[in-house]
Order: structure tokens, then C-alpha cells, then sequence
């Protein structure tokens, strides 16, 4: 199993993503674009470093960010 302080990686750069997220809802700056690069950014960075038999936290944080990332896709599909 991978210790919590093996995927401190991952969980400083969600938090900083989320803070980013913040920020950017509090100034008005929020658009699909920039969530879905957002999402992506976590994806990208953590992807490979993540089995789920040795980090399940991680893996499930991953899983939810692709699925969150692409149902906004997905949505904006259905709208065109």
C-alpha cells in the first residue's frame, strides 16, 4: 500500500487545482474551458503514478475527475 506520504504529490496539486477553482469563482473568471483544464491537470500529472492496489484514495480521486470531466463534455455535445 502506498503511505499517505507517498501521494502527498497528489493531494497538494488537488488542493492547489480546488484553490485555483476558488479563486477563480470568486472573481467571476469560471468557464467550462478552464474547469475541464483543471480537471485534466490532475489526470495528466497523476495518471501513470496511481494503481489502485497500492493508492485506492488516488485512484478514486483520478476516477472522479475523469468522469466529472467527461460528463462536461458530454453535456456540451448534447447541446450542439
Amino acid at each position: 500500500m502506498t503511505s499517505k506520504k507517498d501521494n502527498f504529490p497528489l493531494w497538494k496539486h488537488t488542493l492547489h487545482v480546488s484553490e485555483a477553482m476558488a479563486e477563480d469563482l470568486k472573481n467571476g473568471l469560471v468557464s467550462k474551458k478552464i474547469l475541464l483544464q483543471q480537471l485534466m491537470t490532475i489526470e495528466e500529472v497523476f495518471r501513470k503514478t496511481n494503481d489502485p492496489i497500492e493508492d485506492f484514495e488516488g485512484h478514486v480521486l483520478l476516477h472522479l475527475c475523469r468522469t466529472i470531466r467527461e460528463a462536461i463534455e458530454k453535456m456540451d455535445k448534447a447541446c450542439e
